[in-house]
């Protein structure tokens, strides 16, 4: 049977609001309740590879707010359901 596939993105806080405020697992269990609901059911998770302009931009960006925030990691949700 045909299989249709869908990828979500989920997106993480860096620095010290990710640390005191963020909470990955619940934001990615959600995110999976969320699709089951709708029929969808999770094949894979593919985490985000980091470069070094990247790397770079969130270390300016941690400096300019003394440490508080940063564009976090993001992990691609892929799921798959029956074709109807």
């Amino acid at each position: 049977m045909p299989k249709a596939n869908q990828v979500e993105r989920i997106n993480y806080v860096g620095g010290l609001y990710g640390l005191i405020a963020g909470n990955s697992r619940g934001k990615l269990q959600s995110k999976i309740d969320e699709m089951n609901q709708q029929g969808w059911n999770l094949h894979c998770i593919h985490s985000e590879s980091i470069n070094l302009i990247m790397l770079l931009f969130r270390m300016f960006l941690l400096f300019i707010t003394l440490g508080f925030w940063t564009i976090g990691s993001s992990e691609l949700l892929i799921f798959e359901k029956d074709r109807d």
